[in-house]
């Protein structure tokens, strides 16, 4: 679905990947669990497992894109066609509610998140996070709202820097549909 052309289908692979990752590891477990095993079935695996399987999953994006998937998903939030970015950050917010989630995002303690992001990428989150410019319409702006009322409920969010904790905190008390003010030129008759 990420090789289509058609942004309904991959913006629909998006989703579906948000909605599995959103799913507790410990459920995917407990629903292997009821299941009857037989004699040739696999073990039952455990919430470390699935977790470590959504992980690949998110791996597997960028692999499909023949990219870093952070890097994929921050250029797909910013494309134009709504939809995409929709379920880009909607895959965003549900990493971030996965105890490895925003350690992928931003590379903090990446060696227990099993991330490979570059500084780079992690800077390009934490800009992307505070960047008021890249939503217009009211869906996308509660979306990227939604996303950064997420990473501030992390338990890594002490972990970010001192600057990017204030600008979270000052986009959080400004709320979704602030702007800044932007400057014009004086108009002259």
């Amino acid at each position: 679905l990420l090789h289509t052309g058609k942004s309904e289908l991959v913006a629909a692979g998006l989703f579906a990947l948000a909605h599995v990752l959103l799913h507790s590891d410990e459920m995917y477990a407990a629903a292997a669990v009821g299941s009857v095993p037989t004699t040739d079935s696999p073990s039952v695996p455990d919430a470390e497992e699935v977790a470590g399987l959504k992980r690949r999953l998110i791996n597997a994006v960028g692999i499909a894109r023949n990219t870093q998937s952070i890097k994929f998903l921050l250029k797909t939030a910013r494309q134009p066609v709504s939809p995409l970015r929709i379920a880009a950050m909607d895959i965003m917010h549900a990493m971030i509610k996965q105890v490895w989630g925003l350690t992928m995002l931003t590379g903090i303690s990446s060696e227990s998140a099993g991330s490979s992001t570059s500084s780079i990428t992690q800077s390009e989150f934490l800009q992307y996070l505070v960047d008021r410019t890249t939503e217009m319409d009211k869906e996308g702006k509660d979306a990227k709202f939604e996303l950064i009322l997420a990473v501030k409920g992390s338990p890594h969010f002490g972990a970010l820097s001192a600057d990017a904790q204030v600008a979270i905190d000052r986009m959080i008390a400004q709320g979704a549909y602030y702007m800044p003010a932007l400057l014009s030129e004086m108009q002259t008759i």
